[in-house]
Formats: C-alpha cells, sequence, structure tokens
C-alpha cells in the first residue's frame, strides 16, 4: 500500500484496528502530537522531522503499518 497523504496514512491506521488516538496511547505518544506529526511529515508534505521524538513517531509508525514514511530511511 502506498501512502501520500495524512489521510491515507489515518486511513491505513484504521485499517490495522488502530485510531491515531489509541496508537498514540499504545506507543507512549501523547495523540496530539502523534495528530500533528502525521500532518506535517505525511510524505506529501516533503518535510523530514528533525527533532527526536518526531522521528521517532515517523519511525514507529512506519514500522507499525510497513510502510516507509521518511523517504525510505527510517533511522
Amino acid at each position: 500500500m502506498e501512502i501520500e497523504t495524512a489521510y491515507q496514512l489515518q486511513g491505513a491506521l484504521r485499517a490495522n484496528a488502530w485510531t491515531v488516538r489509541s496508537w498514540a496511547i499504545a506507543h507512549g505518544y501523547n495523540p496530539r502530537t502523534v495528530l500533528h506529526c502525521i500532518s506535517t511529515f505525511a510524505p506529501d508534505q516533503n518535510r523530514l522531522p528533525k527533532r527526536r521524538l518526531s522521528k521517532a513517531i515517523m519511525a514507529d509508525l512506519s514500522k507499525t503499518l510497513s510502510v516507509p514514511l521518511m523517504g525510505g530511511n527510517d533511522e
């Protein structure tokens, strides 16, 4: 599955029986922070996270969805 937009990313989570809130809480993140990262760093935004927390959130989302969300570099 190819994910381009924040809406598609949320849909992919939903397809795996997660909401943004439930995923965030299960992984120890604040739901608002995760939602902000999804909307800011979705692949169509052409922005890569620079801060440690944002990188960790996007890397964990990549692992959960088995899709590279950070330009193929999840580290």
